[in-house]
């Protein structure tokens, strides 16, 4: 089940935590920059989490709501002591930044597991024109094009992107 309420769309919720939180120069800059880049109708993957359109938005707000329960659980209910809500609203929100030109839409043929006949399917794929560096630190330098991350933002990126695949892996 989603953290999402129906009644909001998942881009309204994404934008209402991102603009309450993050406060730093350039954050207006950088969420115009998601948008016209297409963060909000990008996939999360090819095969996994997210692998629909949206599915990027969708998984970031997710991993945003898993962050906070968690550090809820480690911290109790003043875990803003340790880490500022803008803090955890750019690590999680922002991790995947990096995934924006990940992935193209293609057709592929693919067996139905029904009927064992091959289909020809719309499915997304790896960019082939994009390289990029390691998933946290690619997420880091775009969105440091905008706004300045502190020492202790820029640790944590890794860590969030380790820890929220290992939890991926484990739930297929």
């Amino acid at each position: 089940m989603s953290n999402i309420d129906v009644k909001e769309t998942v881009k309204d919720k994404f934008i209402e935590i991102y603009t309450s939180f993050i406060k730093r120069d350039g954050s207006a800059e950088l969420l115009e920059y998601l948008d016209a880049n297409g963060f909000f109708v990008a996939p999360a993957s090819t095969k996994y989490h997210g692998n629909y359109k949206g599915g990027l938005c969708e998984h970031s707000l997710n991993v945003y709501y898993d962050l906070v329960d968690e550090l809820r659980c480690l911290y109790g209910s003043h875990f803003d002591k340790r880490y500022s809500y803008e803090t955890i609203a750019i690590v999680s929100l922002l991790h995947d930044v990096c995934k924006i030109d990940k992935y193209v839409e293609v057709e592929k043929n693919v067996k139905n597991p029904d009927t064992g006949v091959w289909e020809t399917k719309k499915v997304f794929d790896y960019n082939k024109e994009q390289v990029r560096l390691g998933h946290g630190s690619s997420s880091i330098y775009t969105i440091q094009d905008f706004i300045k991350l502190t020492q202790e933002e820029k640790a944590l990126f890794p860590i969030l992107v380790t820890l929220f695949e290992i939890t991926i892996l484990v739930k297929l």
